[in-house]
């Protein structure tokens, strides 16, 4: 379940009468633990904690993912929007849920809103893909006896071995027959007998295949190859993360033992291995990336070119790579066809945890503090998930904001102290609530952690997915 907005509630008397100035309550979530969707299916819910305006609500609701706009069906219970999808929930697909514009309660509030949220239906871990494959895409092969007479797929996971047969289709293969690894991870499709010269051979595995645990694969595959062992086109040969490491021999690049598609991480870059040797001159700008993201190409011999970013990838987007079938071998062939991978940043958002005084508070909650004493002084700690580099904990200090919102006679806090401990936990003193002319009267304060790319960030690519935002109700007996 995700929490998109809890609020202060206060009223402010105006004219001898109480003005609700409470803001709408908003909460997108599925019916699985994690952002899951149990089944293609489940619905997603956007709840209100009041009546709306139905028409005005919907017209503000979309549903997107990497394939485009989402079709669903939408429906009122009481005082929730249910979206149901049309053709059901693909699997291993991330869906935004997006509710961005006005929207108005019944009662006549009007807000602006901008929430989303993220679904995808099973857990990303459990989507099977194809790892790799035999011949590479494009590539040219021999006839003499089976040697081209076969496809090898390798998966990420153990598979359902029917599925995968009934999935799987080739032309020219018109007696095949299947050889799977003990581990159901590998299968060789072979043609009993031998394949024709100068053919163009093309295999589809459609997402019907299966894995052993019933989940679908997660994208089509296909490939191609000719039967002709004289003339070898290049072909890409493999995508990987790369991290720069020290070695004897200086910075070097060293695989992460992962395929791109596994994730790609705050300060890596991506290498990509070729079949043969390569021009350098057409390898300079041959690889784009959807959502943009800039950076240079490095040749590391004539096999091996290595990607690198100007910055670290946006968190929770998902990228396609395309390698251009302009690059060209020392002999002058082209590759003929581009080269796509997708994947996502295997970055995390910092996801804080907030006390004060001890005392746990929840994004868009309130913590009500009472002092008898005359100088009177808050505690706040704050536990981020990962660490922050040194400047950048000086720079979240600079960002945290804490300013009075009721009364305008309340007085200003002011930060007394500000303490990091292993780079991870920030502890605050904020004092100064002492003030003769509200005792015995509350007074409201907002506490502000910036989120998004432009606010607070560990300095290794992480940041918070919104602003975080509680408030301290005060009281000084």
């Amino acid at each position: 379940m995700i929490k998109i907005a809890f609020v202060l509630t206060f009223f402010m008397f105006v004219s001898c009468a109480f003005v609700n100035l409470e803001p709408i309550w908003v909460e997108i979530a599925a019916d699985g633990p994690g952002g899951t969707l149990v089944s293609a299916y489940s619905p997603v819910n956007i709840r209100f904690d009041c009546e709306m305006e139905k028409a005005e609500v919907e017209s503000v609701v979309s549903v997107k993912s990497i394939q485009g706009n989402t079709d669903v069906d939408r429906r009122w219970e009481a005082a929730a929007l249910v979206l149901t999808p049309v053709e059901g929930w693909s699997p291993g697909v991330v869906y935004t849920v997006s509710l961005a514009g006005t929207i108005r309660a019944v009662d006549g509030r009007e807000e602006r809103v901008a929430e989303h949220a993220f679904f995808h239906y099973g857990q990303v871990a459990d989507i099977p893909f194809v790892v790799s494959f035999y011949p590479p895409d494009g590539a040219k092969t021999g006839v003499n006896e089976k040697s081209g007479a076969f496809v090898t797929l390798y998966f990420s996971q153990p598979m359902d071995t029917y599925s995968v047969e009934d999935a799987f289709t080739i032309n020219g293969f018109s007696d095949k027959e299947y050889n799977w690894n003990e581990e159901k991870t590998t299968v060789t499709v072979t043609n009993k007998k031998n394949i024709a010269p100068l053919e163009k051979y093309v295999w589809t595995l459609d997402t019907a295949a299966r894995s052993a645990a019933g989940f679908s694969l997660a994208k089509k595959v296909s490939a191609q190859w000719t039967s002709d062992a004289q003339t070898l086109k290049p072909v890409v040969s493999g995508v990987y993360p790369v991290a720069k490491r020290e070695s004897a021999y200086g910075f070097e690049w060293i695989e992460t033992g992962s395929p791109i598609e596994a994730g790609f991480g705050y300060g890596e870059a991506v290498k990509v291995t070729f079949s043969k040797r390569m021009d350098s001159a057409s390898l300079k700008n041959i690889i784009r990336f959807e959502p943009s993201l800039s950076g240079r190409t490095e040749t590391l011999s004539p096999w091996n070119i290595v990607f690198i970013p100007e910055r670290d990838p946006v968190i929770g987007a998902y990228y396609t790579m395309t390698i251009s079938g302009e690059a060209k071998d020392e002999d002058g062939l082209t590759m003929g066809e581009d080269y796509i991978a997708r994947f996502k940043p295997d970055i995390l958002y910092l996801d804080p945890v907030i006390t004060v005084l001890g005392e746990p508070v929840s994004n868009g909650g309130t913590v009500d503090l009472s002092f008898g004493g005359a100088e009177a002084e808050a505690g706040i700690s704050i536990i981020f998930g990962q660490p922050f580099l040194t400047e950048n904990q000086i720079d979240c200090i600079n960002q945290i904001k804490l300013s009075k919102v009721f009364p305008v006679c309340a007085p200003v806090p002011v930060l007394t102290s500000a303490d990091w401990t292993g780079g991870k936990i920030l502890y605050q003193v904020w004092s100064k609530f002492s003030d003769s002319n509200v005792h015995n009267h509350p007074h409201y304060y907002k506490y502000v952690i910036p989120g998004g790319q432009n606010g607070v960030t560990n300095g290794k690519g992480a940041y918070l997915q919104k602003d975080v935002v509680f408030y301290i109700k005060v009281t000084l007996e």
